[in-house]
């Protein structure tokens, strides 16, 4: 029996029936049992903490374990459980390495050594889950007592996001440095493409000048003829600069890629018959894309020829297809260039079994001249890329050694007919006396000079400036002397667009023509909604010049 005596003295009372002389009597002795009470109630309180101790840890994001020196977990959180797949069944039947792939038995004493000595340690490891997957976890390792024996008690954190954000600023970085190198690089194509067509004008046109005063049975024809097809080859190169400088488009139109790879296969054929056999698998039909179609051959021929160069065996196999797939964020994050959205698109797929290439080639092969080849200008690669980037596409390049090579060209869909541009030059020779005062503007020297002897040999009086603000002062002497105006677009201090602007307002009915190394539609696009008559390309033959001056000026007399 027990019950309580007095307000605050707890007591345990044992009692009993006894005759006393002859009285039955109860017979009481009481223990105090406050001490026992005290530590009843403390202990109670003890289980309490420990159980919400217990309901902490295994509710923390922490993955919290404590282990012996023999390498056996004594104690694990939910937390531990559910980040490794394991019962803590199957942890406490396992030594420590076995779910940390770094360690092993020396390894985990070595590094107990260290705990036990300094008191505290923070690692890198990884974790290998139940399914075999590694993890990354920043651990801080503690030496403690842990009843009455030593052990380590370790706090780990999931670094998987943070290793996945620090890969991703990487990635985003080297894009960053990719995009800013290939910007100046094409920068300084696009210059270089620029000046050297200025030259190759003047030595095309002064070779085609010294023809025509030449007698039909000189000998000089033939060393002259020479000249004007290097010259072109050497404009050809210079379009390839452009090309890769993104300044290269010139006629967009709806092109099919199926029906273009299908009429350049047998000159693709032609290509590499001796190196690889070809296979076309083509989409029937494909969503027709917005693009120059030869600017979408030299892709491919690009393509398919560095393909044919990478095989070094005899069972060479080259595949060129064509289809719609669906862009993805995962995609254009991998390509070389993205500029086009996630969605629909059309691509064109070429796919060799060549010798591959390692990360550093691979991380290399769109600078202009860089090539791992003996021979060769090693511009094709570079060209492919200016041109996707001028088409607003994506350009994805996948390789490995001895696995062969995928380029994946990518481009919007289109389905609205675009109109061609107006102006295009022909050869053409005429036979008739032209008259009229033409200005010449041109801040390259052997320009000017072959722009005024060509046309002053078909009957036109030429006069030169050599910058804008010069053939401003000449208008304004008089605004109407002359009948066409020929203008560089590149020129330094006041340019052919703004050279262009002052025009107009001195004489809104100036006919201009304009001259450019660039192509005619990345100098439209330049100038807006100003009004030409005319474009010539650089480095121009003379046919070509005569027959875009004529065409004006024969106008202008239809006209009055």
């Amino acid at each position: 029996m027990r019950t309580k005596v007095g307000a605050n003295i707890p007591v345990e009372v044992s009692a009993t029936f006894i005759e006393f002389g002859e009285r039955e009597i109860v017979f009481a002795i009481a223990r105090d049992v406050s001490s026992r009470k005290a530590a009843e109630q403390a202990l109670r309180a003890s289980e309490e903490r420990l159980r919400l101790t217990q309901f902490a840890l295994d509710h923390a994001q922490d993955i919290v374990s404590i282990i012996d020196v023999e390498g056996n977990r004594l104690y694990v959180n939910e937390t531990f459980c559910h980040y490794t797949g394991c019962s803590r069944e199957e942890v406490f039947s396992t030594k420590i390495w076995t779910e940390i792939p770094l360690l092993n038995a020396d390894r985990f004493h070595s590094l107990w050594e260290d705990i036990r000595r300094s008191g505290t340690l923070t690692i890198e490891l990884e974790i290998l889950t139940k399914k075999g997957e590694k993890k990354p976890v920043e651990i801080n390792a503690s030496h403690i007592n842990f009843g009455g024996r030593e052990a380590i008690c370790t706090i780990a954190r999931d670094l998987s996001m943070r290793k996945a954000a620090e890969l991703e600023k990487k990635r985003m970085e080297q894009q960053l440095r990719e995009t800013q190198k290939l910007e100046s690089l094409g920068v300084l194509a696009g210059g270089i493409a620029h000046d050297f067509n200025n030259l190759l004008t003047g030595i095309l046109g002064n070779a085609s000048l010294a023809r025509d005063r030449l007698p039909e049975d000189s000998d000089m024809h033939e060393p002259l003829r020479q000249i004007e097809r290097a010259s072109t080859r050497a404009a050809e190169l210079c379009q390839q600069m452009l090309a890769y400088a993104g300044k290269g488009r010139f006629i967009v139109e709806p092109v099919s890629l199926s029906a273009l790879v299908e009429d350049t296969a047998k000159l693709i054929d032609l290509s590499i018959a001796r190196r690889a056999t070809l296979e076309l698998q083509l989409f029937k039909d494909p969503p027709p894309v917005l693009a120059d179609a030869t600017q979408m051959r030299q892709i491919v021929m690009n393509l398919v020829i560095n393909a044919a160069e990478a095989i070094t065996h005899s069972h060479g196999h080259i595949i060129v297809s064509t289809g719609c797939m669906q862009v993805t964020r995962a995609f254009l994050d991998n390509a070389r260039v993205a500029s086009l959205p996630e969605g629909e698109a059309v691509y064109l797929e070429v796919r060799d079994n060549g010798s591959g290439m390692d990360r550093a080639t691979l991380d290399r092969i769109f600078e202009p001249f860089f090539t791992t080849k003996f021979t060769g200008r090693g511009l094709g690669l570079a060209a492919v890329l200016g041109i996707v980037r001028a088409h607003e596409g994506a350009l994805h390049v996948q390789s490995e050694v001895g696995s062969g090579t995928t380029f994946r060209l990518a481009l919007s869909p289109h389905n609205v007919a675009v109109k061609q541009p107006l102006l295009q030059a022909g050869n053409h020779k005429s036979s008739r006396r032209n008259s009229g005062r033409i200005l010449v503007v041109d801040d390259e020297e052997s320009v000017r000079s072959v722009t005024r002897q060509a046309l002053e040999r078909t009957g036109f009086v030429v006069e030169v400036a050599e910058d804008g603000e010069t053939a401003l002062e000449k208008l304004k002497e008089d605004s109407k002397r002359f009948v066409l105006i020929i203008l560089d677009f590149t020129m330094p201090r006041l340019d052919g667009g703004q050279t262009l602007r002052e025009i107009r307002r001195i004489n809104p009915q100036a006919r201009v023509i304009l001259m450019s190394g660039f192509s005619e539609h990345e100098t439209r696009e330049r100038l807006g909604d100003e009004t030409l008559v005319g474009f010539v390309q650089k480095p121009f033959d003379l046919a070509a010049l005569r027959a875009q001056v004529e065409q004006a000026v024969n106008h202008v007399h239809s006209q009055s």
